[in-house]
Formats: C-alpha cells, sequence, structure tokens
C-alpha cells in the first residue's frame, strides 16, 4: 500500500511485461480508502486515526479484486498485512471458497487462535507454519 514500496515492487515485476499486475492499494474489507502509519515499511498498519502525518491510499476488497481479474481459483494465497488479518477474516464467507491454501502472518497469539478458529470453521484444515513462527498455514480439505 505504500508508494515506496509500490515503486519497488513496480520495478521487480518489469521483466515480466503483462503478465502481472500491480495494484497500489491496501487489502481490506471493502474498496474505498483508508488510513495509515509507521515509522518504516516493516511497520506500516491501517489505521482508525485521521492525524494530520496519515498517509492514505485506496483500500480493495479481495472479493472486488478477484471479480475485476476474474479469478476463478487461487491456489495460494500469502497474507502479511501487518495486523489486519483479524479485520479481513471478518469477510472471508466473502473470498475463502476459492483459496485452495492460505498462509497466514499474524502478529499476536490471540489473532493466530481466531484466524485458525475463522478458517476452519470455513473448511480449511489448519496449523502453524513450519517456516514462520506467527503464520498459520491454511488447506482446503
Amino acid at each position: 500500500m505504500d508508494e515506496d514500496n509500490f515503486m519497488i515492487a513496480s520495478s521487480n515485476i518489469r521483466p515480466y511485461g503483462s503478465r502481472c499486475t500491480l495494484l497500489h492499494a491496501a487489502i481490506w474489507t471493502h474498496d474505498g480508502e483508508v488510513n495509515y502509519e509507521g515509522a518504516t515499511s516493516d511497520s506500516f498498519h491501517i489505521s482508525e486515526h485521521t492525524e494530520k502525518n496519515m498517509k492514505r491510499v485506496a483500500s480493495r476488497s479481495l472479493e472486488s479484486i478477484t471479480k475485476q481479474f476474474q479469478v476463478k481459483r487461487i491456489d495460494y494465497l500469502k497474507m502479511d498485512i501487518e495486523g489486519a488479518e483479524r479485520v479481513l477474516m471478518e469477510t472471508a464467507d466473502q473470498w475463502a471458497e476459492i483459496v485452495d491454501t492460505l498462509n497466514v502472518e499474524t502478529h499476536a497469539s490471540d489473532i493466530m487462535a481466531e484466524v485458525t478458529h475463522k478458517l476452519t470453521s470455513l473448511g480449511f484444515s489448519c496449523k502453524p507454519s513450519e517456516l514462520h513462527w506467527a503464520s498459520v498455514l491454511a488447506v482446503r480439505e
């Protein structure tokens, strides 16, 4: 969602031409705009506050992105969204049915438990990732 990260990603995908599409937006529960803050790129997070020093960016829901690009199936979805996973899981019934495997990086044990519970209720088999201490690996049964 951050402009500097977007520019780096644009440069990184340039060799792939039209095979990649990059969206400059935050993944969120709905299309619109969100405020975000953070001192460094690995600490950016969406904020409900509207202070002067906040950055603002477009937000997109996973459901609207899959509709826009006519995505019928997602083999693997990686979520590392700095704490927004709790909120995004509230809309999982709208998009999770087309996902086969998710890797969700959570940022606290209570969030990991909530994400695991939600994904299990949607038909996924969940376990902690072997690659990251705070990630949940969810595979559709």
